[in-house]
């Protein structure tokens, strides 16, 4: 995954990656799935290197390969940490708002040669208020050439 704030068009990281799943709830539903975000590198705002997990349980529409949230509190994960705050364990500390978000299959072509599918969206968040972030990112191959791109179109 990579970032990017389009209030200010800066990419939030040029050297790293972040992890992104979506999966099934317990409900087996096709309107709902689970949103996981984990980073542990510097995140954006607030910015800090404790790594972090975003997860909740967001709308989603399968057979059109989309999905979307809006005043969701999300559960943010921290580990301890001498110079942060530490929260509890599925401490509600932050809400987004998810729109615009779409999977696009066989849509990314890997340094490898192999088409991956492409997951975008627009993100917003109340500890970043007054900033609209770009998410894009891709299935993982696992060709070890495709471990470090950032740079797919």
């Amino acid at each position: 995954m990579r970032i990017t704030n389009l209030t200010t068009g800066v990419m939030v990281s040029t050297t790293a990656m972040y992890t992104l799943g979506t999966y099934n709830t317990s409900d087996n539903v096709a309107n709902q799935m689970w949103l996981r975000f984990t980073s542990s590198i510097p995140t954006f705002s607030p910015v800090t290197s404790v790594p972090r997990t975003v997860m909740s349980k967001i709308s989603c529409d399968v057979a059109g390969l989309s999905f979307s949230t809006s005043g969701v509190t999300q559960n943010l994960n921290v580990a301890a940490s001498t110079t942060w705050p530490t929260y509890a364990m599925n401490a509600v500390i932050d809400t987004i708002t998810i729109t615009e978000a779409k999977v696009t299959l066989n849509s990314v072509v890997m340094k490898s040669g192999v088409m991956s599918d492409r997951i975008a969206f627009k993100l917003t968040k109340t500890k970043s208020a007054g900033n609209t972030y770009f998410v894009e990112g891709y299935r993982r191959t696992r060709w070890s050439e495709d471990e470090t791109v950032i740079d797919f179109k």
